[in-house]
C-alpha cells in the first residue's frame, strides 16, 4: 500500500512538473518581457519525459497523457485572453451564452491543440524505445527529433480551415529582437526548433551524467549563435537609422500614418457611420499635416459596400483629392453575389485603383460559421452575430497595388498570422506591407498586444517594413528588424505617422519558404518510421526463431 501510495504521489508531481512547464512557457509566448525564460522553460518538463522514454515497457496512451499535460498547460496560458471578450455584448448574446461560447474557445482551442500536440511525445518515445539506433546515438537525436516535430507541429496549426497558429514560441522572443533574426534564414520555425533543442540539451546535461558537458556546451553554443546573428544582423539597420536622422531621407521612403478611430464593436457594427466618418477626416487632416502621402485605415473601416453608397464613396473620394494623398479603405465588397472583406486605394486625384485586394483567411466563428446548422442548433444566439447574418467569401490573390512610389502587398487582420500569405505577397512583388484590422473585440488584453507581435514576425521573415492601422489598436509601424518605429496603445483615438521603406532585397526565408520545415518533417517521419519498422521486423524474426 505504501509503494502505491508512493507511486501514486510521485506521479502527481511529476504531472504537476509538466503543467507548471507548460503554463510557464505560455505565459512567456504572451508576455514576451519573460520571454528569455522560454530557452529554459520546457527543460523541467523535458527531463521528466526523458525518464519516461526510458521506460521501454510503457503503453502509449500513459505516454500520450504525459504529453498531454505539457501542451495543455501550455495552450491554457496563451488562449487565457479570451476571458476578456465578456460578455460579447456586440454580438447580442446573453451573459449565459455569452459565458459558454468564450469557455468553448478558451478549453475547446487548448484541448484540440493539446490533443494534437500529446502526439508528439508519443512519436518520440516509439523512436526512443526501439533498438534501431545505439542509446548514444538516441541521446544525440533527442533534442533534433523532438525540436523538428515541435516545429513540424507547429505548421500543421496553419493548415485547413480549423488553422489557428496562435501560440508559436517564436512570438515570446519578440520583446528581444535579435533572439528572432534567425527567422530571416527559415522562418520563425527556425526559432521554434532553436529554442525547444536548446531545452531539450539542458534536460539531457541533467539527467545524463556522461554527456554533461557535451550538452551544456552545445545548447549555449546554439543560444550565443542565434543572439549573436541577431545582433550583427540587426546592426546595419541601427547604423542606417542613426545616419537617416541626420541625412536626407532616401528616395524609396515615403511618410505613411495610420488612422485609429477607437469605434467600439457595438458602435461600429450599428451602422451608423457619422462619427467614424467624424474621426476619419480628424485624423487624415492631422495625418496630412505631419507630411504623410499615404495613409492606411483599419479593416472594415466602413462596415458597408462603398462602392455602392455614393454618398459616402464620394466623401472619400474626396477626402483623397482636397488632401492631396492616397488613402487604403478597409470595406465590404459584393462581386457575384458574393460578400468580401477588401481594401480599395483611393489616389491623390479622387479616382480608384481597379486592384483590390481581399481576406484570405477568414475567421472561423468571426467572419463565417462552419457546420452553421449544427452549431445554431447548439447555440442560437450565434446567428444573431452581425457577421453571421452575411458570411464572407475568402480573397483567392496576392494582389499588389502599384503606386507611384513602389509596390505595397496587403493582409487584412487575421492574414497576418499566416506567413505563407506574406511570403506570396513578397514573391508577387510586394516592396511594403499594409496590415488594416480590427481588434476590437480583443479590448486590452494580451491578444491584442500578441497580434501586433504577429507583424513583426512577417517582417523579419519578409524583410519588409510594415503599416499596420487598427480600428482601436494597436497601429504601428514596424521596419524590416521587427523593430515598433511608432505606435498607438489600444483603446485610444488619434493616428501616428511615420517613415517608411519600399525594399526590394530579399530574405533566405521568402525565397525558400519552408523548406526547413519540410526536410523537418521528412526527417522525423523518417527517423519514427524506420524506428517502428525495425522493431516490427525484430519482433518477427524472434517469432519465427522461436517456432
Amino acid at each position: 500500500m505504501l509503494t502505491t501510495k508512493t507511486t501514486k504521489r510521485n506521479n502527481l508531481i511529476l504531472n504537476i512538473i509538466l503543467v507548471f512547464s507548460g503554463l510557464l512557457t505560455g505565459l512567456a509566448v504572451s508576455y514576451p518581457a519573460i520571454g528569455i525564460i522560454e530557452w529554459v522553460s520546457l527543460s523541467l518538463a523535458f527531463c521528466v519525459l526523458i525518464k519516461l522514454y526510458q521506460n521501454k515497457e510503457l503503453k502509449l496512451r500513459a505516454v500520450y497523457r504525459k504529453g498531454f499535460l505539457l501542451s495543455l498547460g501550455y495552450y491554457v496560458a496563451i488562449y487565457s485572453f479570451f476571458v476578456s471578450l465578456y460578455p460579447l455584448s456586440f454580438t447580442g448574446m446573453s451573459k449565459t451564452d455569452a459565458i459558454f461560447v468564450i469557455a468553448l474557445a478558451w478549453f475547446g482551442l487548448s484541448l484540440f491543440h493539446s490533443l494534437l500536440d500529446a502526439f508528439m511525445t508519443v512519436l518520440v518515445y516509439l523512436f526512443m524505445r526501439s533498438s534501431f539506433v545505439s542509446e548514444r546515438l538516441k541521446k544525440i537525436f533527442l533534442p533534433i527529433l523532438t525540436a523538428s516535430l515541435w516545429a513540424v507541429f507547429e505548421w500543421l496549426k496553419t493548415l485547413t480551415w480549423l488553422a489557428f497558429p496562435w501560440g508559436r514560441l517564436s512570438l515570446g522572443q519578440v520583446g528581444f529582437l535579435p533572439f528572432v533574426q534567425s527567422a530571416s534564414l527559415f522562418g520563425s520555425y527556425f526559432v521554434t526548433f532553436l529554442i525547444v533543442a536548446v531545452n531539450m540539451l539542458i534536460a539531457e546535461a541533467i539527467v545524463f551524467k556522461r554527456i554533461r558537458s557535451f550538452a551544456g556546451v552545445t545548447a549555449a553554443s546554439i543560444f550565443a549563435f542565434n543572439a549573436v546573428f541577431g545582433v550583427v544582423y540587426m546592426t546595419p539597420s541601427l547604423i542606417s537609422q542613426n545616419e537617416t536622422s541626420i541625412t536626407e531621407a532616401k528616395n524609396n521612403t515615403v511618410t505613411f500614418s495610420t488612422i485609429q478611430p477607437n469605434i467600439d464593436s457595438s458602435e461600429k457594427w450599428s451602422g451608423i457611420l457619422t462619427v467614424t466618418l467624424e474621426r476619419v477626416d480628424k485624423y487624415v487632416a492631422q495625418a496630412v499635416e505631419n507630411g504623410a502621402k499615404i495613409i492606411i485605415m483599419p479593416e472594415t473601416v466602413m462596415p458597408i459596400y462603398l462602392l455602392d453608397e455614393p454618398t459616402y464613396y464620394r466623401h472619400m473620394t474626396n477626402l483623397a483629392k482636397d488632401n492631396n494623398v492616397t488613402l487604403f479603405v478597409g470595406v465590404f465588397e459584393l462581386k457575384d453575389g458574393k460578400t468580401y472583406n477588401s481594401i480599395i486605394e483611393i489616389r491623390p486625384d479622387g479616382s480608384r485603383n481597379d486592384i483590390t485586394y481581399s481576406k484570405r483567411h477568414l475567421v472561423p466563428f468571426g467572419e463565417y460559421l462552419p457546420a452553421r446548422d449544427f452549431f445554431l442548433s447548439i447555440i442560437p444566439s450565434l446567428g444573431e452575430m452581425s457577421m453571421f447574418k452575411e458570411e464572407l467569401f475568402p480573397g483567392q490573390s496576392a494582389s499588389i497595388y502599384k503606386t507611384e512610389y513602389g509596390n505595397i502587398g496587403a493582409l487584412i487582420c487575421f492574414d497576418s498570422v499566416f506567413e505563407d500569405l506574406a511570403l506570396d505577397s513578397v514573391r508577387n512583388g510586394a516592396e511594403l506591407i499594409i496590415i488594416p484590422t480590427n481588434d476590437s473585440w480583443f479590448l486590452d488584453s494580451t491578444a491584442v498586444y500578441m497580434h501586433n507581435r504577429q507583424a513583426q514576425l512577417r517582417a523579419i521573415e519578409c524583410g519588409r517594413y510594415i503599416v499596420r492601422s487598427g480600428n482601436t489598436g494597436i497601429s504601428s509601424v514596424i521596419d524590416d528588424n521587427g523593430q515598433v518605429l511608432t505606435s498607438l496603445p489600444p483603446l485610444v483615438e488619434g493616428q501616428v505617422t511615420n517613415d517608411a521603406e519600399f525594399l526590394s532585397c530579399r530574405t533566405l526565408y521568402s525565397i525558400i519558404g519552408n523548406t526547413f520545415v519540410y526536410i523537418l518533417a521528412a526527417f522525423s517521419l523518417t527517423l519514427v518510421a524506420s524506428s517502428v519498422i525495425s522493431d516490427i521486423i525484430k519482433k518477427h524474426k524472434g517469432r519465427a526463431i522461436h517456432d
